[in-house]
């Protein structure tokens, strides 16, 4: 594939992976406790629990659309 500006395609998670020592770091983790992985998949657990929550659903802005909706009359 042959994408403008050398781009190659990739996983959205490799962006915030760097190579250290043979192994994978988290860039979103402070320098003095990052933490390190042989394979770049088994980050994704990481980024989930620390930093993104990437399967929470967020109750409270579920329930205030819905109210929000309710009360502007375009609830179903």
């Amino acid at each position: 594939m042959n994408l403008r500006g050398g781009f190659e395609p990739s996983l959205a998670y490799e962006g915030f992976l760097q190579v250290a020592e043979g192994r994978f770091e988290c860039c979103l983790c402070t320098v003095g406790k990052r933490v390190m992985w042989r394979h770049k998949k088994d980050a994704v657990r990481h980024f989930r629990k620390f930093h993104f929550g990437f399967p929470d659903q967020c109750i409270t802005w579920y329930v205030m659309y819905r109210v929000l909706m309710y009360l502007s009359g375009f609830s179903n």
